[in-house]
């Protein structure tokens, strides 16, 4: 989201760059981005779906830093001090955290890369990637893997055992947050939020942990726009012969959901 640009420059570009690709025939479709890439708008023929993303500004002291996180995460973060939960740094945990990050999909019925495309993205970025890991009585709690640059970190995996101890993963974060800081990082990015999430369910539960570092909430758009429909269709097809199944992207699952509501609230009228 470039806070520079009006938002119907952002749409006039945007809609430059599809037309563009079209005339050229260089494009068959433009997948759903990655959870970063959040647009003010998107362009006329895309299909879209409201997504955010929580950023806390770095530039603040760590003393407004720590005000600004709700009274339960401050908590139960000094709770984890207290325990001696101990937070590691370093990629000597990559292995420890492909586990734990494995394992956090597995709960919820969802692939992850290899272990050999993890280590790549870990090795390729160098000095521009860090994992955090925290240990309650030398035992691992949970993980975080970290992409950064001078303008903003992100929060690209996380994971935990099934029931990780109480603050642990609260405190990760807050090590985290100060660690970044240190180093002169702008901003630190959640890295996606769900608009709407379902009361009572599991990504209400992710948002809400989020919300309570003190962070703002920035909304836009997540899109994708379909060219050559036969195309995209063949595409799915193979995907889902080579994956076994075809899984809606966040767009797919967040136009669902908005027809289900609408129908709900049509239903209760």
């Amino acid at each position: 989201m470039d806070e520079n640009l009006t938002i119907d420059q952002e749409k006039d570009f945007l809609n430059s760059v599809v037309e563009f690709f079209k005339a050229e025939k260089k494009i068959d479709f433009i997948c759903s981005p990655p959870v970063n890439a959040v647009f003010n708008v998107y362009p006329s023929e895309a299909v879209s779906a409201a997504f955010g993303t929580y950023l806390i500004d770095l530039s603040l002291s760590e003393e407004i830093l720590w005000d600004k996180l709700h009274s339960k995460h401050r908590n139960v973060i000094r709770k984890a001090m207290k325990d001696q939960v101990n937070i590691k740094r370093g990629k000597e945990y990559l292995d420890l955290a492909y586990k734990l990050i494995k394992e956090t999909q597995l709960r919820s019925d969802k692939g992850f890369s290899s272990i050999e495309k993890f280590k790549e993205l870990i090795n390729s970025l160098e000095n521009n990637v860090e994992i955090f890991v925290s240990f309650y009585k030398d035992k691992p709690q949970g993980c975080a893997v970290f992409l950064y640059s001078d303008y903003a970190v992100y929060y690209r995996h996380g994971g935990s055992i099934e029931r990780p101890f109480t603050g642990s993963l609260n405190l990760l974060h807050w090590e985290a947050i100060k660690y970044f800081k240190a180093k002169g990082v702008l901003r630190y990015d959640f890295l996606g939020a769900r608009i709407k999430p379902d009361k009572g369910s599991k990504l209400e539960g992710i948002q809400r942990f989020k919300s309570r570092f003190g962070g703002e909430l920035r909304q836009g758009y997540l899109w994708k726009l379909v060219v050559r429909k036969w195309k995209y269709r063949l595409f799915q097809f193979i995907f889902a012969i080579k994956n076994g199944t075809f899984e809606e992207d966040i767009i797919d699952q967040e136009i669902k959901k908005a027809k289900k509501d609408n129908e709900k609230n049509i239903a209760d009228l």
